[in-house]
């Protein structure tokens, strides 16, 4: 079965992120047209300071959705989670599943940076693209625990990202990302996000065959 297939069986149509991720770029996409027609600097700045908090959120939000009803297939406290391990070849169905949801989540990032760059230039994507490099990684690697709490450490970071960077425009100096943000900090974040991958779809059949 097919990567999309496998995705489809175990965490439903694709419709609903798609949907989600849509309204975040048009949300965005709006942001940049006021940005462009607004004939106030304040507006301006509000709009340069709000964007890349928006887009920590709901881009990172987006590209983690549809990974976590992969992972979620494999909880046991889960809907339907006697009838995925019921079928045929589930464990790789599964991580063929896992696959396609971080090839998705990646695309989706990718996808919504080339938004942003093209209405507010390079400088307002770093952060997000950052955060949702970060938290896709960090997913991975809690993906397969059994603790609730533990799948929603993501997201709880990428709060904490939106929620720092918020503190950072609120200084009387604004925020700015420096250059060791750029050069450290988001190869850091692409290694954590490459790393979790490889983890979650190594280590699939494990966690799949572990009883419930």
């Amino acid at each position: 079965m097919s990567l999309f297939k496998s995705f489809r069986v175990m965490a439903g149509t694709i419709k609903q992120y798609v949907i989600l991720f849509a309204t975040a770029v048009g949300v965005t996409a709006a942001l940049g047209i006021v940005r462009m027609l607004a004939p106030k600097e304040i507006v301006v700045g509000f709009i340069d300071g709000f964007v890349p908090f928006f887009a920590t959120i709901s881009v990172t939000v987006s590209c983690m959705i549809g990974s976590m009803g992969v992972f979620n297939a494999n909880n046991p406290l889960a809907v339907g989670y006697k009838y995925y391990h019921s079928l045929p070849n589930a464990y790789e169905l599964f991580r063929k599943a896992l696959i396609f949801s971080d090839i998705f989540a990646i695309a989706l990032l990718v996808l919504y940076s080339a938004v942003v760059v093209a209405l507010f230039g390079w400088m307002q994507v770093f952060f997000a693209l950052g955060a949702g490099a970060f938290c896709i990684g960090l997913l991975n690697f809690f993906g397969h625990g059994r603790s609730p709490f533990a799948k929603m450490m993501p997201f709880v970071v990428a709060g904490g990202f939106a929620g720092g960077f918020a503190t950072g425009i609120s200084e009387e100096n604004g925020f700015e990302l420096t250059p060791l943000f750029i050069k450290i900090i988001l190869p850091v974040a692409a290694v954590i996000c490459v790393s979790g991958i490889a983890f979650a779809v190594l280590r699939a059949k494990k966690a799949w065959e572990r009883e419930g």
